[in-house]
């Protein structure tokens, strides 16, 4: 009940800086307070993260996020869900096979012109890199996690990003990269 109820705070502080740019600073002061005390980041005991596929921007999305993301969006016009990763880094938890497992994922990038290079970390260790090379064209890009016989049942995969922008005068989030999905084969 404690992680339910952390997971409120959370996403209660998320949704003010969303509403209000005003409180944005304090609401960064206080997903600060709450990174520092180790309530984010931790995966819920009553949630499975077994999946083939993380569809993002969906309700069986969210559990999957640990941090650096931005709310649900859908184009109506595309029939899609998806989440801005925002800043430098953005993760999720994730149950992986103990096997070779290729992950695969599809994503937009904001940048006109220029590469974006993304860093992959499984559980603190670097896995692969991609770049992205389409201004917003939808992307697979995917990565092989070699097999890790003493891998945990949840893990953490990190997406680092060489750089972020704000989109415009009325959107200051520093988006990274959008990301539809996610999938393990």
């Amino acid at each position: 009940m404690k992680q339910k109820q952390q997971l409120f705070l959370i996403v209660f502080i998320l949704l003010i800086a969303i509403a209000s740019p005003g409180c944005k600073k304090k609401a960064d002061e206080n997903a600060q307070i709450l990174e520092t005390k180790e309530l984010v980041g931790m995966p819920l005991k009553d949630v499975s993260y077994k999946t083939d596929k993380i569809y993002f921007g969906t309700a069986q999305g969210f559990p999957f996020l640990r941090s650096g993301w931005s709310f649900n969006e859908t184009s109506q016009e595309e029939g899609l869900s998806y989440v801005w990763a925002l800043g430098k880094s953005a993760s999720i938890f994730l149950s992986i096979p103990k096997k070779q497992t290729k992950l695969t994922a599809n994503v937009r990038s904001p940048f006109d012109g220029s590469q974006q290079e993304v860093t992959v970390k499984v559980d603190g260790k670097e896995v692969g890199t991609w770049k992205n090379s389409k201004h917003w064209v939808w992307e697979k890009h995917s990565i092989v996690i070699a097999a890790d016989k003493d891998r945990p049942d949840v893990s953490v995969i990190e997406f680092i990003f060489s750089k972020h922008i704000e989109q415009s005068e009325k959107d200051k989030r520093p988006v990274a990269l959008l990301f539809e999905s996610i999938a393990l084969e």
